[in-house]
């Protein structure tokens, strides 16, 4: 509801309904993702949220799950290092195909410093529950600072200072999943 809520006032209302038909049609498949390696269930979530999430979510989670899929298949996958420069070019993705960029007021406010604060916090020799943790925090931080950014792509940059004072919902979106995602996590 909050997302939908969200997008009435920036969009067009559907990201709710979208975003909730991918997650039910990831969530039923899991029993089937048991017997597969990470970079298989990434690239397995990516093909499913790209043909139930309508719109331009679709395929820009899509390309966040293939990119992480592709940039995972080389890497050492327990290696938490990996998985955040995985993250870093699953943000790069997104960037390429939305050609957008931070300060946007898009869903990569809020995964962009998730994935730039990872990498940063383990470079730093954090604990990976506690970078996780913190990153985590500095992508809710980025899609809160979104109700204070100009749109400058998606769907509000139609409507211009009408959108200042609410987050971006695709931001609030991504925020929320990652948040989902770590708490889900093994870590």
């Amino acid at each position: 509801k909050q997302l939908t809520e969200l997008d009435r006032l920036a969009g067009d209302g559907d990201l709710g309904v979208n975003l909730a038909r991918g997650a039910r049609a990831v969530e039923e498949s899991l029993p089937e993702f048991s017997s597969l390696s990470p970079v298989e269930v990434l690239k397995a979530i990516g093909l499913t949220v790209q043909n139930t999430i309508g719109g331009s979510s679709g395929a820009l989670y899509g390309v966040f799950f293939l990119r992480a899929a592709t940039a995972l298949r080389a890497a050492h996958t327990s290696d938490p290092k990996t998985w955040a420069q995985a993250c870093l070019e699953a943000c790069d993705a997104v960037s390429n195909l939305g050609d957008a960029k931070e300060g946007d007021r898009t869903m990569l406010d809020a995964l962009l410093p998730f994935a730039k604060d990872f990498a940063d916090r383990l470079a730093q020799g954090h604990p990976t529950v506690d970078a996780l943790e913190a990153a985590v925090v500095a992508g809710e931080k980025g899609a809160e600072a979104t109700a204070n950014m100009l749109p400058r792509r998606g769907r509000s940059s139609y409507l211009g200072k009408r959108v200042l004072d609410h987050p971006d919902p695709g931001a609030v979106a991504a925020a929320l999943w990652l948040r989902a995602a770590v708490l889900a996590s093994s870590y």
